[in-house]
Formats: structure tokens, C-alpha cells, sequence
């Protein structure tokens, strides 16, 4: 990675409050690479770039702004992983390339995912409305929070069961959203 890089948090919301979970350092130009006329004075604490003149401030806080958002929109929501297939900017050239919208892959790998939780339920012999709740609940992990604490327990221990079951064969990002769910299993009960 280039050596101009600036601090990005990552953060999530928990208990309704935004906490970090993780910092990456991501490459942000300066004036000069974007063919401005104009030096760097100075570097604050998060690493970015600081100008003498107002307008040069003004248009570097614009670029690093977008350079943030650019790196943001490349995580999974709520968690420090990348989206399947994104790769952060590491140079220019890289930086103003035109982005490619990589939500089919993610969809490829979730359907995937749902697939073989499928079958490998099936195969556990569990009557069929079983298996369509099983299979629910992982499709729309926020159905687990309706759910009380005894029967996430029992729905966690299948989805770590499963992950075990066929872990040589998930991708990184199908762990991940497995072990989103087994997460989502040990929340807080929802009280009305």
C-alpha cells in the first residue's frame, strides 16, 4: 500500500450506540497527484493531509471524504469484513476506476449458503416445517430476535453444527454470514 494513508474507523451499531469494531488505513491522494499545485503542510492525528490555503483544505476534506465513503461502501454492513470480492483503493489509478457492483457475487454466495443449510437439514431428518423455519431463520437472521432465548439457543446449535459440518467447503464470506446468524442468537430478548 502507499505510504499516504489516512486512519479509517470502522464501526457498528450496538445497543443502539455506534461503537468501533475495527481501523483500516486507506490510500488518499494528495493535491499534487491530482495535479494541483499545492503542498502539504502537515498531517493531523487520523493521518490526514493538512494545506496552508482555505481552498486547498476545502478541496482535500471533499476527496477525503469521498475516498472514506469509497472504502465504507466496500465492508459488509455492521462488521469489519469486505464484500465479496471488493478491494479497497490502494492508488490513484484504482481510486477513480469505475466501480463495479459486486452484489451478484454476494447474492451467488448467499443463495449458496441457504442451498446447503438446505440439504444438510434435510439430511438431519427434521420434520419439513422444522426445516422451513431452520431455513427462515437464517435467510432473515432478524427473525431471531423475535424469537425467545430457549429457541435461539436450540436454532444456534444448528447453525454451529452446520458450520462444522461443512466448514472445508464455505467461503470466507458464507463464514462470515453464518457466524453473523450464531451471533444474532445470543442478542438480547426483545421485551414488547
Amino acid at each position: 500500500m502507499t505510504t499516504n494513508t489516512v486512519k479509517l474507523p470502522i464501526s457498528k451499531t450496538i445497543n443502539s450506540k455506534r461503537e468501533q469494531i475495527g481501523e483500516v488505513e486507506v490510500y488518499c491522494p494528495t493535491l499534487a497527484e491530482i495535479g494541483l499545485t499545492a503542498e502539504p503542510t502537515g498531517k493531523d492525528e487520523e493521518g490526514a493531509l493538512q494545506y496552508e490555503s482555505n481552498l486547498h483544505s476545502f478541496v482535500y476534506s471533499a476527496i477525503l471524504a469521498a475516498v472514506k465513503t469509497a472504502a465504507r461502501n466496500k465492508f459488509q454492513p455492521q462488521t469489519d469484513q469486505l464484500r465479496v470480492g471488493a478491494k479497497i483503493a490502494e492508488t490513484l489509478e484504482e481510486l477513480v476506476a469505475p466501480s463495479i457492483s459486486n452484489k451478484g457475487a454476494a447474492l451467488v454466495e448467499r443463495r449458496a449458503l441457504l442451498d446447503s443449510f438446505k440439504q444438510w437439514i434435510a439430511a438431519s431428518g427434521r420434520n419439513e416445517a422444522v426445516q422451513k423455519m431452520l431455513l427462515m431463520m437464517l435467510d432473515k437472521t432478524d427473525n431471531l430476535l423475535l424469537q425467545d432465548a430457549d429457541k435461539r439457543e436450540k436454532i444456534k446449535g444448528y447453525f454451529v453444527d452446520f458450520g462444522n459440518a461443512t466448514a472445508e467447503r464455505l467461503t470466507d464470506w458464507q463464514a462470515a454470514y453464518l457466524g453473523a446468524a450464531i451471533e444474532t442468537c445470543d442478542g438480547e430478548e426483545l421485551d414488547f
